[in-house]
């Protein structure tokens, strides 16, 4: 995200900086207070268990898997997985909330 000649500088000069400064560089996604990390992290736990979790493993093992592979090997794992993933009980659940006009209720199958 911040490019290996800001990298460098960083590790080279062993320079430090705040969060804002990393969230300025990319480095995060986002900042809260002290005070809301914790309640913030638990949000974040709670918004993740509740969705498709099936299907964020599957992405998951994808982008790491990402730069050992060929473009066209790449394209086949990512067709074969979202092959199966669209098989779940998940999948099945997402489709049918989006009909309904209503919110899913993931099972993490």
């Amino acid at each position: 995200r911040i490019g290996v000649a800001r990298a460098r500088r960083f590790f080279l000069l062993g320079e430090t900086f705040d969060a804002k400064i990393a969230l300025s560089l990319g480095l995060v996604d986002f900042v809260v207070p002290d005070s809301a990390v914790q309640g913030e992290a638990e949000r974040m736990a709670r918004e993740l268990a509740a969705g498709p979790t099936e299907a964020y493993g599957a992405i998951k093992r994808l982008f790491s898997e990402t730069l050992d592979r060929s473009l066209e090997s790449q394209l086949e794992e990512e067709a074969q997985t979202l092959a199966a993933i669209s098989r779940t009980a998940d999948a099945r659940e997402g489709v049918k909330a989006f009909v309904e006009k209503r919110k899913p209720v993931f099972a993490g199958k």
